[in-house]
């Protein structure tokens, strides 16, 4: 049984819960007509330009905010962690991160998948009963489908919306170790799956900045979860984009009962910044 640890173990347990990374891509960004030279010039419409799939990868980052309550074998510990302290937590044990959007679109379909992992490692904690070696994993990967009820396509050049309903599973998973010399070791490993819909919207203002908007909520494994996200798309090149924003995520989760209790039930919310290339 672990009883309770310092301040900095506790923090590393708790912020490496779901730190670093996340923020769920959007819509793709906008084709642009190109025009098709034979023996005299001729203008091609958006459809024709459009290959037939279009294909975005965006990695990004996100390092939010965290308030909530996390529970592991019964044992509680609240959670208040400002952007800054969970950015020190995460450098100061950094093990391994990855944070991957990708989507595959064909006319008015989008498929997209996410996958989000972070691993962060800490030696030599020291304990009211001696030091501890912590290892924190969690993963957070998502798949669904968006479909275009409007699109800016439609419309002469200019300002357009493109808005999408959209659902899918988001799948999480929370592994933790704690080694010790001196009393008993711990290793457990949560995984859930929850559902969810919602619905994206794209405002593109003119070819260099657009803004954008998504929210849905979900359950299954969780008793409840919601997620919104508000930005900004810059584009640098005919195919790359910037964005910036702030996200927020909250998920409420729990599991057994007593001093087997697993509970999971955390906000997170801050800034993100994200590079979209299409091919």
């Amino acid at each position: 049984m672990i009883h309770a640890l310092p301040k900095t173990a506790e923090a590393l347990l708790v912020a490496g819960l779901v730190a670093a990374v996340g923020c769920v891509g959007e819509a793709a960004a906008q084709a642009v007509p190109v025009a098709i030279e034979t023996q005299e010039p001729a203008a091609v419409s958006l459809d024709e330009a459009r290959s037939p799939w279009q294909l975005e990868l965006m990695p990004y980052l996100w390092i939010p905010a965290q308030s909530g309550t996390v529970a592991i074998n019964g044992m509680p510990a609240d959670i208040d962690l400002e952007i800054g302290e969970t950015f020190e937590t995460i450098t100061d044990n950094f093990n391994f991160a990855v944070a991957l959007h990708a989507e595959l679109a064909r006319d008015r379909l989008t498929f997209f998948a996410d996958a989000m992992y972070l691993s962060l490692e800490s030696n030599d904690i020291p304990t009211e009963s001696g030091e501890v070696d912590v290892r924190q994993d969690q993963g957070i990967f998502e798949l669904g489908a968006a479909y275009t009820l409007v699109s800016a396509d439609d419309v002469p050049p200019g300002p357009g919306v493109t808005l999408q309903p959209l659902g899918g599973v988001r799948i999480r998973t929370l592994s933790l170790d704690i080694d010790s010399s001196t009393r008993d070791s711990f290793s457990g490993t949560q995984t859930w799956a929850d559902g969810f819909i919602g619905a994206r919207a794209h405002l593109t203002l003119n070819d260099h900045v657009a803004f954008r908007l998504r929210g849905d909520i979900g359950a299954g494994g969780s008793d409840f979860t919601w997620s919104e996200l508000a930005g900004i798309d810059v584009r640098l090149a005919q195919r790359i984009v910037l964005q910036a924003g702030y996200r927020a995520l909250d998920t409420d989760y729990s599991d057994g009962h007593g001093a087997e209790r697993f509970e999971y039930d955390v906000l997170l919310h801050g800034p993100y910044a994200a590079l979209q290339i299409t091919f």
